[in-house]
Order: C-alpha cells, then structure tokens, then sequence
C-alpha cells in the first residue's frame, strides 16, 4: 500500500466522489470496487476497482490484477502501467473512431495489460477455489 502510494490515494479521491453520488462500495478479491455507467470497461487505483455496471469476470479479474501490479511495482506503477495502459486505452478508442483499419492486434498484446489479465485471474482464481473449499 505505501510503496503505492500514488495511485491509492487517487482512487481514495475518485471512491469520495463515488461515494458521495451514492454508489455503495463492494468488495471483489482484496479490492474496493464501485460500479457506475454501461459500457466503458473499468479503471483501477490502488485498492479501488471502478467499472461500468454488470462488468464480466474477465474485466473485475483484469482490474484487480492492476491493482496486484502496483504492489509489485510500487511507486514505478504510474510510469510503467498507469500511464502507458491509459494512453493505449484511449489511443485504440480513437483510432477505432477515426481510422479502425489502423488499429492492429490484441488490447491485451501491451505486457503491462496481459500481466494484469493473467495475475488477476490467477489470483481470483485461488480466491474462488478457497472459498468453495470452506463451503459446507
């Protein structure tokens, strides 16, 4: 938590202004996860998960494996993942828009996008089997 520091505390900031438009917290791994809106994917910070309302497993497991990520990489995690995945992110909406026979490959190609996916899901993953082994 406080070697990343930076991206908790806005998430911090982002989860007041959910909190205070009246979107209840939930808890998803060892994250705080709000919903809001259709449509848009999700954003991690820190311990936050934000996403669009009903998000799929794949994308809650993806976020959350951002969140793994700046534990592993601290307060290099705004340079080496949150900024280059929010320029990826944006710069494929756009291209998509504007010139879609440009836009090439995978989302998940970038090495910082496909780490989140697969730390995420190989976490959450021990999360559910734990939990289906303390069920009676």
């Amino acid at each position: 938590f406080t070697l990343g520091i930076l991206p908790n505390m806005g998430g911090a900031v982002r989860a007041l202004g959910m909190l205070a438009t009246g979107h209840p917290p939930k808890r998803y791994g060892n994250c705080i996860h709000f919903e809001a809106g259709k449509g848009w994917g999700g954003r991690s910070a820190g311990i936050f998960l934000f996403t669009e309302e009903d998000a799929p497993q794949s994308l809650l497991d993806h976020e959350h494996g951002h969140s793994l990520q700046n534990c592993f990489y601290g307060p290099l995690m705004p340079l080496a993942v949150n900024l280059p995945s929010t320029a990826r992110y944006y710069g494929r909406k756009l291209l998509a828009h504007y010139a879609p026979h440009k836009l090439k490959g995978d989302y998940y190609d970038a090495w910082f996008e496909a780490e989140a996916s697969r730390v995420g899901t190989e976490f959450m993953n021990r999360q559910r089997s734990a939990a289906q082994e303390e069920m009676p």
